[in-house]
């Protein structure tokens, strides 16, 4: 399978599965991953997500080159159709709505769809071998979420340089400039990343989730409205037993 998922405890591991392509990304895979990420949306058992590349060579390279040289010489508009024909929300790309949070795990090269994969993503772990950029423009097309995600995460003038060139960036650059949260040697990557998907799906999940669409609707909103937002949030989710026991439990482990 080209998109695989497991479950280790309460975190869900999705794996682009084609380490022999550096886990380019096909049209079935896209859907494929708008799939998954629906039924881990339903599963409340899942707390965390984790999604990572296969190989060491490549979190994932992009849009599949030859299946987009096969779609040039069709001349089958296949894009136009699937902008009618489905529905907006992509896996976490466009949904802003996925409220559990999501770490990706950086093994390599992370180019065009990869960017727009991480970026839709709530951390970055990166190997110190891996690449950022959006190569799209150098094969003249545009790049749409990438675009609108990557002015939300780092500053604007660094994002519109990686847009406009095409050019790719080492991963110390891309710590420098925010677009990632930590760089370790290659063979930590997955062990960080789970580590810290462990500790976040340990906290109260509604908490958890609260804490998470705050953050993401608040960037376009008002203050006075996200406030009176997380304000129903917090009184929605309040649980005083359970609470009660973290609060006490927090209390010991500082004494």
């Amino acid at each position: 399978m080209d998109i695989t998922f497991e479950k280790q405890g309460r975190i869900g591991l999705v794996t682009i599965n084609r380490p022999d392509k550096m886990n380019a990304i096909t049209f079935q895979m896209v859907d494929d991953l708008k799939a998954m990420f629906g039924q881990i949306r339903k599963d409340m058992d899942i707390h965390v997500v984790v999604i990572t590349g296969a190989g060491e060579k490549a979190f994932c390279v992009g849009q599949d080159l030859n299946e987009f040289r096969s779609f040039l010489e069709a001349e089958n508009n296949v894009l136009k159709k699937s902008f009618w024909d489905t529905t907006s929300y992509d896996s976490i790309l466009t949904d802003d709505t996925f409220n559990k949070p999501v770490i990706a795990a950086i093994n390599g090269h992370c180019l065009g769809y990869g960017l727009t994969l991480a970026l839709s993503s709530d951390l970055r772990i990166s190997s110190d071998q891996s690449t950022f950029g959006f190569p799209e423009v150098k094969i003249g097309i545009p790049t749409v979420i990438g675009a609108i995600k990557i002015p939300r995460t780092i500053a604007l003038g660094p994002a519109m340089e990686l847009l406009l060139t095409g050019d790719a960036i080492n991963a110390q650059e891309a710590y420098r400039m925010n677009l990632i949260n930590r760089v370790v040697e290659p063979s930590n990557v997955m062990k960080t990343a789970m580590e810290l998907a462990d500790k976040i799906a340990r906290h109260n999940p509604v908490a958890v989730k609260a804490t998470k669409e705050i953050a993401i609707r608040g960037l376009g909103l008002p203050f006075s409205e996200i406030w009176r937002m997380g304000e129903s949030f917090r009184v929605l989710s309040f649980d005083f037993d359970e609470v009660k026991a973290r609060f006490n439990e927090y209390l010991q482990r500082k004494e």
